[in-house]
């Protein structure tokens, strides 16, 4: 969690938002030469490794994730969503 200086603001953190994305988009490691291991999320039936990538996921997921929680802020939505991102980094 070295990111969490980054989300004490006053936009807030939906739990059951982030909660539904621990469920919802799977996860893994892989290894790469010289025992590098790189992170990777599954978004739309596509592995899409994570560091390098941060911005491309956001977007995507807050498309499709903004239909299923239609009453929270759009803001809130892509925060949670960076949250979720950092910390699986």
């Amino acid at each position: 969690m070295k990111y969490l200086k980054n989300y004490e603001s006053a936009t807030s953190i939906s739990i059951e938002l982030l909660n539904y994305l621990k469920d919802n988009y799977p996860v893994g490691e892989s290894k790469l030469w010289n025992d590098l291991t790189k992170k990777w999320i599954s978004v739309d039936d596509k592995t899409v490794f994570i560091q390098g990538n941060k911005s491309y996921l956001v977007n995507k997921i807050c498309l499709e994730v903004v239909q299923e929680f239609p009453s929270l802020d759009i803001s809130v939505i892509r925060r949670t969503i960076k949250k979720f991102l950092d910390d699986l980094i």
